[in-house]
């Protein structure tokens, strides 16, 4: 039984997860045109979900994210795709907005904050371990805070792979000699072209 786990969390500055691509690529994670007339381009999850079972069935997608409070309308949608559509089992859980403020010259703004991402990750890959339920886990990041939940996994002789954006996986994860899948070397693949498109992008608004 193979198990993916992905990880899109909205992080200050540089973060080693899914999202962190998205700036890289210039993707859009809506790929919604109207914001942005450069991003036409956006990851495309239903090819994500076929990419993943190339090297076999996947038993179960679980996919864990934040949003904002109140949810953005593109935000909302794009999860009940993930959810209806796909058969993700979705956690998502309450972003918070802070003022941050320039220590040189005393700017300030608004940022995205999100914490607990990836322990609720962790947290559920351990759980489902403990009952045996998958011999392969699949994980969207290279976060070294999975550094823990990797060696229990592997202690409990469960294969674990990596799917994730190059120059973004920890140096306590390439440790472990663990199979990884660079989503640079299938970007093609796995993004959809709104303009090329004749369906609407779904709207993405900003924060």
């Amino acid at each position: 039984m193979r198990l993916a786990a992905a990880h899109l969390q909205r992080n200050i500055g540089h973060s080693p997860n899914i999202f962190h691509g998205l700036f890289q690529y210039n993707l859009s994670q809506y790929g919604n045109p109207k914001d942005n007339r450069e991003k036409y381009k956006a990851l495309e999850w239903k090819k994500i979900a076929k990419f993943l079972e190339k090297g076999g069935s996947i038993w179960e997608v679980h996919f864990f994210a934040s949003e904002v409070d109140p949810p953005r309308a593109a935000q909302t949608a794009f999860y009940k795709m993930l959810s209806e559509e796909l058969k993700f089992v979705t956690h998502i859980s309450q972003a918070k907005k802070r003022n941050i403020e320039c220590r040189s010259c005393g700017q300030q703004w608004h940022a995205v904050v999100e914490k607990g991402v990836d322990v609720s990750l962790a947290t559920k890959l351990l759980t489902l371990a403990f009952t045996g339920a998958f011999e392969t886990a699949i994980i969207m990041s290279g976060d070294g805070d999975f550094e823990q939940c990797v060696r229990f996994l592997r202690d409990r002789a469960v294969k674990v792979e990596l799917v994730a954006w190059r120059g973004t996986v920890s140096p306590t994860l390439t440790a472990f000699n663990l199979p990884v899948t660079y989503i640079d070397d299938h970007i093609s693949e796995l993004t959809v072209d709104w303009a090329k498109r004749k369906e609407p992008a779904p709207e993405e608004t900003g924060d």
